[in-house]
C-alpha cells in the first residue's frame, strides 16, 4: 500500500472515530470496509477468499455462495491496531516467524 492511500484510509478512520468507538458492531460492506482501510475492494475478496493473507474478521449470512458478506466497524478497527508496527525491522521479525508458523503447518500431519 502506497503512503498517500495509507494517509487516506487514516483520515477515513479519523472521520469516523466517534462512531467506531460508539457503535463497534455497525455492519459494513466489503466496498465500504475496503474504502475505510484504504485498499481495493478485489484485494479484501482475495484476502477473505485465500486465506493467504488474514484481513479482518467478517460476517457471512447464509449458506449460500452469494450470501452477505459484512464485517464489524469494531473487527475492523481491532484489524488495524494488529497492523501497527514500530519499526521495518519489527515487521521483517513478525513475518518472518509468521512464515515459519505457516510452514510448520504444511508438515502437520493430516
Amino acid at each position: 500500500m502506497t503512503q498517500s492511500k495509507f494517509k487516506e484510509g487514516r483520515a477515513k478512520i479519523a472521520a469516523t472515530a466517534t462512531f467506531v468507538a460508539t457503535d463497534p458492531d455497525d455492519l459494513l460492506t466489503s466496498a465500504e470496509t475496503a474504502a475505510l482501510i484504504g485498499i481495493k475492494n478485489n484485494t479484501l475478496e482475495t484476502w477473505r477468499s485465500t486465506g493467504k493473507s488474514k484481513g479482518p474478521a467478517f460476517v457471512k449470512f447464509g449458506t449460500a455462495p452469494q450470501g452477505a458478506i459484512r464485517y464489524r466497524r469494531g473487527d475492523v478497527a481491532d484489524w488495524i491496531e494488529k497492523q501497527l508496527y514500530a519499526s521495518t525491522s519489527q515487521y521483517s521479525a513478525v513475518l518472518a516467524n509468521l512464515r515459519t508458523d505457516i510452514n510448520r503447518m504444511g508438515d502437520a500431519p493430516k
